[in-house]
């Protein structure tokens, strides 16, 4: 499989000379952090705390895998991967959230933000790489506090927009959560794939 833009009428065309099929479509949204960001409100008694140390790793690790079991095409991710990620730069974890209800974690959003990845990506957009929320804990707003404390921190760190993708057919109302929250879609690709006998 393999993923191409909609504006990349070239590509799309040779994929689709060999063979391949359009199977998925993933928006890329952006959201400026010059329009006010919505008040943060989370239902007592859950908290939410910044991943700024290293505890609790592997329930945040396994919460993450729990919560994408149900999305397309999803591959459990190893907790070395995991760590890998976290210690790359390429998750800030100071800039990424978890919400906890007593010991469990609910949810959590893993964001890349600050001026390395301002840089890698050239402009001044910080990046919500994953956000999460465990079954239980669905419909009660805890994505949508994630979402807002992340476009706080990004605000806090400097940068002027933040970005983020999504599954076009995602079941769990991600589409919703970001258009309420001020997204809008800015690009738009298309999942291929081929099987082989």
């Amino acid at each position: 499989g393999c993923r191409a833009l909609t504006t990349q009428a070239a590509a799309l065309a040779l994929l689709e000379s060999f063979g391949m099929t359009r199977v998925r479509y993933f928006f890329g949204r952006r959201r400026s952090l010059t329009e006010p960001v919505p008040a943060l409100t989370l239902p007592a008694p859950l908290t939410l705390r910044s991943c700024r140390t290293q505890e609790a790793e592997d329930e945040i690790w396994h919460a993450l895998n729990e919560a994408f079991a149900d999305h397309w095409n999803h591959v459990e991710m190893s907790f070395s991967e995991f760590q890998h990620r976290l210690a790359s730069g390429r998750i800030n974890p100071g800039a990424s959230f978890v919400v906890w209800d007593g010991n469990d974690v609910a949810g959590g959003t893993m964001n890349d933000m600050g001026s390395e990845a301002g840089a890698r990506r050239g402009d001044n957009h910080g990046w919500v790489s994953m956000l999460s929320v465990r079954r239980p804990w669905r419909q009660q707003g805890l994505g949508r506090a994630l979402l807002i404390a992340s476009l706080n921190k990004a605000a806090e760190l400097g940068h002027t927009g933040v970005g983020l993708n999504v599954d076009a057919e995602n079941l769990t109302g991600a589409v919703r959560l970001y258009e309420g929250v001020g997204f809008r879609v800015t690009a738009t690709r298309v999942a291929f794939q081929k099987t082989y006998p």
